[in-house]
């Protein structure tokens, strides 16, 4: 006999799934489940079929209006979400009396956040999945908020992260820092938003984001792959530049590519991807160049490296890492 507390969980778990808030362990668990238990698994595929949600309909979607869609974001993000209630054209005929009971789960729960969530970056680079399949990379001491509501996916930035979002035209992608937002359809990025910081930096991998300010009068900037806008706060300008700089997520993906780079360049980059003090004994050596390519390596062997190619030891005084020597000629 089934347990009437066990079915209704799952009809829950299932609401939850289809209307993309599952937790990544809670869609493991359905996976999971669908594979062992088959009453499971038929009353996953009569919700299914219920919400029109097969992949044999999903490959008939025509293709993206993107121009639509960006039009769809600047009205969703400028206007209070209003939820009204209305009769569904769907023939419910025939449907079971506990499916009907998950149809008013969906059309009369509250208008407020369906998943809410914080993820906290300490001393450790962390990646994290979302109910909707977005993937989140927060670099360290950074921190988000999340909140997903029914017609918006909403994020409170911190701090730096590489975001690559799960595209859904009808729930734009919100990301606040302040007094900026960052909004994409479906789209690779990085956002540095660090406390402190005068400035705030959108770097875009692919898609297209919208980067702009919550105040009134604030200017606005339409991003593509390879280009990164700027925020002064103290200024209140932004500024868009072509950057198809590799190094830009570094912290991310512990790849670091030198092609001819000032020494002086590269020491800031690896004191933010290896949370280290790294100086130059001789301010001349500035302007040494390097190239080299390192992926995964750690900082001493990367020291290491471009001190023999430069001829300059490397010495440890205290807390900090310090080139000396007379090459670099």
């Amino acid at each position: 006999m089934v347990d009437r507390r066990d079915e209704h969980r799952d009809f829950e778990l299932l609401s939850r799934f289809f209307d993309g808030t599952c937790s990544s362990a809670e869609v493991q668990e359905i996976e999971a489940r669908r594979e062992s238990e088959p009453e499971f698994t038929a009353l996953f595929d009569s919700l299914e079929k219920l919400w029109g949600m097969k992949p044999d309909t999903a490959t008939e979607v025509p293709e993206f209006n993107v121009d639509k869609a960006w039009a769809n974001v600047d009205e969703r993000i400028s206007t209070p979400t209003i939820q009204k209630k209305t009769k569904s054209k769907r023939p419910w005929i025939g449907v079971a009396a506990g499916v009907a009971l998950l149809i008013g789960f969906f059309l009369f729960k509250p208008n407020q956040p369906v998943y809410q969530n914080q993820i906290l970056a300490q001393a450790e680079v962390i990646t994290d999945t979302l109910p909707d399949a977005s993937i989140i990379t927060l670099n360290k001491e950074s921190k988000i908020q999340v909140s997903y509501k029914k017609g918006q996916r909403n994020i409170d930035l911190n701090g730096e992260a590489f975001f690559d979002v799960a595209r859904d035209e009808k729930r734009p992608f919100v990301i606040s820092s302040g007094e900026i937002q960052v909004a994409v359809l479906g789209t690779s990025f990085n956002v540095k938003a660090l406390q402190g910081d005068s400035l705030v930096e959108v770097w875009v991998k692919s898609g297209k984001v919208k980067f702009y300010g919550t105040y009134q009068g604030s200017d606005s900037l339409v991003l593509t792959a390879g280009q990164k806008g700027i925020f002064n706060k103290n200024k209140r300008t932004f500024r868009k530049l072509e950057d198809s700089n590799l190094n830009a997520v570094a912290w991310k993906t512990k790849r670091l590519i030198f092609s001819n780079t000032r020494l002086g360049e590269v020491i800031p980059l690896l004191e933010q991807v290896y949370g280290a003090k790294i100086k130059l004994a001789k301010a001349d050596h500035q302007d040494c160049q390097i190239n080299a390519d390192f992926e995964d390596e750690t900082l001493e062997t990367v020291l290491a490296v471009i001190g023999e190619t430069l001829h300059l030891r490397v010495e440890e005084r205290g807390d900090t890492f310090v080139f000396v020597g007379d090459g670099c000629q």
